[in-house]
């Protein structure tokens, strides 16, 4: 399995109560990664099963955060924090496309995400390629 098709599953954001759900599950034995709701039952089931593990979770939001920080935009933050996680992700998105850094946030996501895939895989011993 190639590294840059498992970051896809690992981007989230918070619900209305900043909780982060883990909806993605990777079954090892059939070598695919599937989706699910919040079903106790579900979720039960498939702690049980040694060959099912929950994927990585990198919250957006937080990610996003980060970025301002690391261009030298913490105000921005702050100003965008006010409305909400929601509101600040779709401000988020439209103050990087104004500001054309969509191709800097991007190689930023890619990066912080392939990391994250790359430490869940070496956790669940799960072989992939780069």
């Amino acid at each position: 399995m190639k590294l840059i098709d498992i970051v896809y599953y690992g981007r989230c954001y918070r619900d209305e109560h900043n909780r982060i759900h883990h909806h993605w599950y990777y079954n090892k034995s059939d070598d695919q990664f599937f989706f699910v709701n919040d079903s106790k039952e579900i979720l039960d089931e498939l702690s049980h099963n040694g060959d099912v593990c929950p994927v990585f979770a990198v919250d957006m939001i937080t990610a996003e955060k980060e970025f301002l920080r690391s261009i030298e935009k913490a105000k921005l933050i702050e100003d965008l924090s006010c409305r909400g996680s929601k509101d600040f992700d779709r401000e988020f998105k439209i103050y990087i496309d104004d500001n054309d850094l969509f191709s800097v946030w991007h190689n930023y996501e890619q990066s912080i995400l392939r990391i994250a895939a790359e430490s869940w895989c070496l956790i669940n011993n799960i072989e992939y390629e780069e």
